[in-house]
């Protein structure tokens, strides 16, 4: 893995951390329930931009 690639690779989850701290849960019940919202809230559109920013080919999605 390059250098390059991690960096975007913490860009990445930064979306998901600043959604898990913004809810600042208290219990672990609670962390997995707002850890499963944040993960919910990166559209196909955020995870294909995180991959092709690093250089990855992401093909477009014909499920439709």
């Amino acid at each position: 893995m390059r250098l390059h690639d991690t960096h975007k690779g913490r860009e990445a989850f930064s979306k998901v951390k600043n959604l898990i701290r913004k809810a600042k849960a208290r219990t672990l019940e609670a962390l997995f329930a707002v850890t499963g919202r944040a993960l919910e809230a990166v559209s196909k559109e955020d995870a294909r931009g995180f991959f092709e920013s690093c250089g990855y080919h992401t093909p477009q999605d014909h499920s439709s």
